[in-house]
């Protein structure tokens, strides 16, 4: 069995295993709090990725916001 027909295989138990080990710090689902206000509207997921940002600030010094463009990520460096 090679490694992509592993992956296929169990998919689900590797994604289980990781959730649980790594529980996620932000839920978009659990937190509603508002965003101040700013300049621009976040569109889309970006108002997820300040909150989560902000999330991992107010409990650690720095934090990396890693994603695809249009997620955020200079919205948040600025």
């Amino acid at each position: 069995m090679d490694l992509s027909e592993f992956i296929d295989t169990y998919r689900d138990a590797i994604a289980q295993r990781v959730v649980e080990s790594y529980p996620p710090r932000y839920r978009p689902s659990d937190c509603g709090k508002p965003l101040p206000r700013l300049l621009r509207t976040p569109l889309g997921a970006q108002a997820d990725a300040i909150r989560g940002a902000a999330l991992s600030l107010e409990e650690h010094r720095g934090t990396t916001v890693v994603g695809e463009m249009g997620t955020g990520k200079t919205f948040i460096a600025a």
